[in-house]
Order: C-alpha cells, then sequence, then structure tokens
C-alpha cells in the first residue's frame, strides 16, 4: 500500500495521470514492467486512472524475444486487459542504416508507442523506468559530454509518454512482484557487459556503492532532478534573453547576436543562446562545446575589428556591434563544421551536444 501510494504521489505531483486518463501499460516482461503493470491496475481499481490496454515491442533480437512476448500477452489476459504487439527487425534495419541498434530499436519502440495510443484509445503510454534507471541514465550522459538538459536525465512526462516509477528503485519493485506472486521473465542480454547501459549497471555503480558512496543510485537520481528543474528554468530565461539579443532574417539564413546585450547576460544564459541560435542555424548538425567557446571569443573580444570561423553548417563572424552566423549554401553531408581559431586549436572532445 505504502509502494501504491507513493505512485500515486509522484504522478499527481507530476501531472502523469488522473482519473479521466486512459493509460496503456508498456510491458516487455521483465520485473519493472510487470510491477508497472500491476501498480497501474491496483490504481485504477481505486479509480486514479483507466488502464485500456498492454502494450508489448517485440525488437526481434534474442532467442527469448517470443518468450518475451508471450509473457507480456499473458500478464494482459491474466488481468483482463486488451493486448497491442508491434514487431520489427531492428537489426536488420540497423545494418542497413548503418546505425547503432540501441538508436534503432528506440526509435522503432517509440513509433510503436505512438501507434499503440491509435489503435487502443489511450491518452499517455506508462513506462516502467525506475530511480536506478535515472542514476544510469546520469552517468551514460555524463561520459559522453552532457550538460545541464542531459544531466537532467529522463522526464516523468514528455508529451504522451509518462514514466510513473522515477521514484521507485528496481529492489522496491522486485520486493512488491514477490510480495504478490507475479512472476516475470529475464532478459538475458543485461548481463553483457558490452552494452555500456549494462557495464555501468553492473561493474560502474557497484564499485561506485562500495568505494565511494552506498547511496550512490539516489544521489545520482536527486541530482537528475535538480538538473531537470535548473534546465527548465535557465530556458525560460534563454528565451527571455534570445527575444532581446537575437534578430533572424529568415528568407537569407541568417542570424545575428547583439554583443553589447549577450555581454550583460550571466555567462550560462550567454552560452545557452549561442548554442541554441548556433543549432538553429547548423540545420541539425551536432553544435560542440568548441563551437560555442569560438563564438562566445568573438563576443567577448575587445577588438571592434572582424573575425570569423567555420562552425557546423555556418560562417559565424563578427561584424561590428553584432556576431553573425550565415548557413552555408553547401555544407559537408555530414554536417560537421571545424573550429579554425589561430589563437587557441580547438580540443578533442566527446561527440555530441554540449547541452
Amino acid at each position: 500500500m505504502i509502494l501504491k501510494r507513493r505512485v500515486l504521489e509522484f504522478a499527481r505531483r507530476h501531472h502523469l495521470f488522473d482519473a479521466s486518463t486512459r493509460v496503456i501499460a508498456a510491458v516487455s516482461g521483465g520485473s519493472d514492467s510487470m510491477a508497472l503493470l500491476h501498480l497501474l491496475q491496483e490504481l485504477a481499481a481505486d479509480g486514479a486512472l483507466r488502464i485500456v490496454a498492454v502494450a508489448h515491442y517485440n525488437h526481434q533480437l534474442r532467442a527469448s524475444a517470443e518468450r518475451d512476448e508471450a509473457a507480456a500477452a499473458e500478464a494482459a489476459r491474466t488481468l483482463g486487459l486488451p493486448f497491442v504487439v508491434g514487431r520489427g527487425d531492428v537489426g536488420a534495419r540497423a545494418r542497413a542504416e548503418r546505425r547503432s541498434i540501441e538508436t534503432i530499436a528506440r526509435e522503432a519502440r517509440y513509433a510503436f508507442f505512438r501507434e499503440a495510443l491509435s489503435r487502443a484509445g489511450g491518452d499517455v503510454v506508462a513506462l516502467g523506468h525506475t530511480r536506478n534507471d535515472q542514476a544510469e541514465t546520469f552517468l551514460l550522459r555524463m561520459a559522453r559530454g552532457a550538460g545541464p538538459r542531459g544531466f537532467a536525465s529522463m522526464s516523468p512526462r514528455r508529451a504522451t509518454i509518462v514514466r510513473p516509477l522515477l521514484d521507485v528503485s528496481r529492489a522496491e519493485l522486485r520486493a512488491y512482484l514477490a510480495g504478490r506472486g507475479v512472476a516475470y521473465v529475464e532478459d538475458e542480454t543485461n548481463a553483457d557487459v558490452t552494452i555500456p547501459r549494462n557495464r555501468v549497471r553492473l561493474e560502474l555503480l557497484p564499485l561506485l556503492a562500495s568505494r565511494f558512496n552506498p547511496g550512490v543510485v539516489d544521489a545520482l537520481a536527486s541530482e537528475a532532478t535538480v538538473a531537470r528543474e535548473l534546465w527548465a528554468w535557465a530556458s525560460e530565461a534563454a528565451d527571455e534573453l534570445a527575444r532581446r539579443v537575437v534578430t533572424t532574417d529568415t528568407d537569407r539564413a541568417v542570424w545575428r547576436l547583439d554583443i553589447d546585450l549577450l555581454r550583460r547576460a550571466p555567462a550560462a544564459l550567454r552560452r545557452l543562446v549561442v548554442w541554441r541560435t548556433m543549432s538553429e542555424a547548423s540545420a541539425a548538425a551536432p553544435v560542440s562545446f568548441d563551437h560555442v567557446e569560438a563564438a562566445l571569443r568573438l563576443v567577448e573580444a575587445d577588438a571592434p575589428g572582424r573575425g570569423r570561423f567555420d562552425g557546423p553548417g555556418q560562417v559565424v563572424e563578427r561584424i561590428a556591434g553584432g556576431v553573425v552566423l550565415t548557413r552555408s549554401a553547401g555544407r559537408h553531408p555530414s554536417g560537421h563544421g571545424h573550429v579554425r581559431n589561430p589563437e587557441k586549436p580547438a580540443r578533442t572532445r566527446a561527440k555530441g551536444a554540449i547541452l
């Protein structure tokens, strides 16, 4: 009863669902999603929400994939709920597109969730991500060079996706299932440490817990919450600053940043506005820490003369009282630009955007 109450309070605090919300439970067959399904069913019995279906996506990556689908289907049947299933050969698609299996699997899964909402008449899809998952995501993003937005990790709600269990540990969920005699399946790939998330879960987090902080999972998950709140505040402040600082000529694909106004803003907001503007000008090419640093050097330079460098999909130059970004007409298909600064060569950093 205590766990159910905690989940309900978390859902209310983050506006995940109410008594009229039609919820679809995404169930893989593992412990977290099975606990999610049974907790949602209990909350539905109390009138806190309406659970309308169980959804399962079969990635066809493992020999046990059919077993997992059957476990999810049986759970739906036992609870008297409609079962919505999707299937896709994720491995074949990843090979054909020369992209990672993890990326393709996530895209396919979320596309299926959108389809499931339509097929089952749902309002939201509930996922079984836990406090442990949040801590793992925080560490993975830190290792890849994330900034405040990345450290925010997973949000309790994003559009039609809700995560009611983000404040609950995996151990609590397994104890909940054991107390009710609910079975679940084990994904054998969870032991494969060639997968980065598994390496964090099985090697890095235990090391941090044993050598530095036994409560490291709670600490990291709490840091993600703080980062999410700070990011929300910073985003609003950056919106306000950009309205005053950035002038856009959409016809010519030119953006101008007012140097005097930008200099008066706090450093963190200066960086965020510059990154956002460069990202818009880049037409989806990633903008790195070094790209933003090069633009900020133009903003902060005392000399009124011109300075210039090639950024990702754009030319960035100092012209009088502004820094002007002009989208390149024929940028390289990869979208990557190269910072050229004779005073300070660009440093090598992890791939991906800084924020």
